[in-house]
């Protein structure tokens, strides 16, 4: 999974002492700089060069200039540019950026110039106040009351099932037979589903009641038919099963992100949260979500990240390097793998798992949060 690019912008030092900033003046620079931004990526698309019509005081909705957004629509603008916060996020499932603050968003478009220092410093300052170190507690406590309601909107799993015509995983030899191979079968596998014409395995992100869904991840049997995993948010699940499209703009955009975290519905807030990369890998840890999608990160201030194995994953790495820096706590795998050699060809958690088990409270053994954990990984 790639990471969101979170580089931090440079700093300032205490003694420039910068001049105020205007609030008006400063958001009034970064129209024209977003503008400027679209003109220059969509030069022969006006509709996309513009400013969603809907734009309201302290958010502005663009045409995502990092992915192209919508190929077949123009008017179908999925960026959004927090004024208040400093930081833009894409509501585009398969977007390689899509959430950045305000400063890494002007880098990569070549903006950060026409900026002042006193003027960076104060975007800069607005972005950290929401992401240093994930979120502030006041926006933490406020997003898990937020999420812990999404479920009221979840799509009936059984109609899922029926409209893509799958069956249940323990009326299917060839998924038992997968899954077992996985140590994935379980009591309860309403979380998995299986189309048998083409050996899909689909895992739904479920409501608390199980009885929803809200994202669905595919795991195809045959990757020539496409890449290897294919996730459909919220809002694509309406749209391509059911050929809904006018949702309600901010029930989307909330259910569209909760519906990119596995199991998030059916976590305990008031308990540890371990984040993975895969969905198999989150069942083999209680109280446990995952992320899908390229660039999905969800920042918990309880949450232990578990990515995988980083001395074959670069990727991995360079993430769990990340939220070592923000004071997360992460799993060590050279710590891990030193007690354990016999171990160290595991690329992820299931594997471990496949070979040996584990509980929570030992492999909590081998986590950490401080930036010199980095040596571990």
């Amino acid at each position: 999974m790639e990471g969101m690019d979170l580089k931090d912008f440079m700093s300032f030092s205490a003694d420039q002492s910068p001049s105020p900033v205007s609030t008006d003046e400063l958001r009034s620079k970064l129209e024209e700089s977003i503008r400027r931004i679209l003109r220059a990526r969509f030069p022969n698309d006006s509709v996309k060069a513009a400013l969603d019509p809907s734009t309201r005081a302290g958010k502005l909705t663009i045409a995502c200039p990092v992915c192209g957004d919508s190929k077949h629509n123009s008017r179908e603008k999925r960026r959004t540019i927090h004024l208040d916060t400093m930081t833009t996020k894409c509501w585009n499932g398969g977007c390689p950026q899509s959430w950045m603050r305000m400063e890494t968003f002007l880098e990569k478009f070549g903006e950060l110039g026409n900026f002042t220092g006193s003027e960076l410093t104060t975007i800069k300052r607005k972005s950290s106040e929401m992401t240093e170190g994930g979120r502030t507690q006041t926006a933490q406590t406020s997003s898990v009351s937020q999420v812990v309601g999404l479920g009221k909107y979840a799509i009936p799993r059984a109609e899922i099932m029926a409209e893509l015509r799958l069956s249940e995983v323990d009326a299917s030899y060839d998924a038992r037979a997968y899954l077992k191979g996985r140590k994935q079968l379980s009591k309860d596998n309403r979380h998995f589903a299986w189309k048998q014409s083409t050996g899909d395995l689909h895992m739904f992100n479920l409501s608390q009641d199980r009885e929803g869904v809200i994202g669905i991840q595919i795991r195809r049997a045959n990757p020539k038919r496409g890449q290897r995993f294919f996730t459909m948010n919220y809002e694509r699940i309406w749209k391509d099963l059911f050929g809904v499209e006018n949702l309600d703009e901010d029930i989307k955009a909330r259910v569209n992100r909760a519906s990119l975290i596995y199991n998030i519905l059916g976590v305990s807030y008031s308990d540890e949260i371990w984040v993975f990369e895969s969905t198999i890998d989150s069942h083999h840890v209680r109280n446990s979500v995952a992320t899908w999608g390229t660039g999905t990160r969800v920042y918990l201030p309880n949450g232990v990240y578990a990515f995988d194995n980083s001395a074959m994953d670069k990727a991995g790495r360079l993430a769990a390097v990340e939220m070592l820096g923000r004071g997360h706590r992460c799993f060590l795998w050279k710590r891990f793998t030193d007690e354990h050699p016999h171990l160290s060809d595991c690329k992820d958690f299931n594997d471990i798992f496949k070979r040996q088990e584990f509980t929570r409270d030992e492999l909590r053994k081998f986590t950490g949060n401080d930036p010199l954990d980095s040596f571990w990984l």
